[in-house]
């Protein structure tokens, strides 16, 4: 009888054990899969950052120029 309680507990333990690996890993996995996706948005946005940047410093020059050429056909 006491043969049995023991294995009892040793499958107890076997099972709490495999459940608590479990448990972890999901919230590991759970965890990288929000930080792979924050990491994506961010680079995203970094990404239409610099494309935005370089949109105004085109329109920047391309207004410059046409305004020395105008300034410039006046004199």
């Amino acid at each position: 009888m006491k043969f049995l309680t023991v294995h009892k507990k040793i499958l107890l333990v076997m099972l709490i054990m495999f459940i608590s690996v479990v448990t972890m890993d999901s919230i590991s996995l759970y965890t990288s899969h929000t930080i792979n996706n924050k990491t994506v948005e961010v680079m995203n946005k970094y990404t239409q950052s610099v494309e935005l940047i370089y949109n105004i410093r085109h329109l920047t020059e391309e207004i410059v120029l046409t305004n020395f050429r105008t300034n410039h056909k006046k004199i």
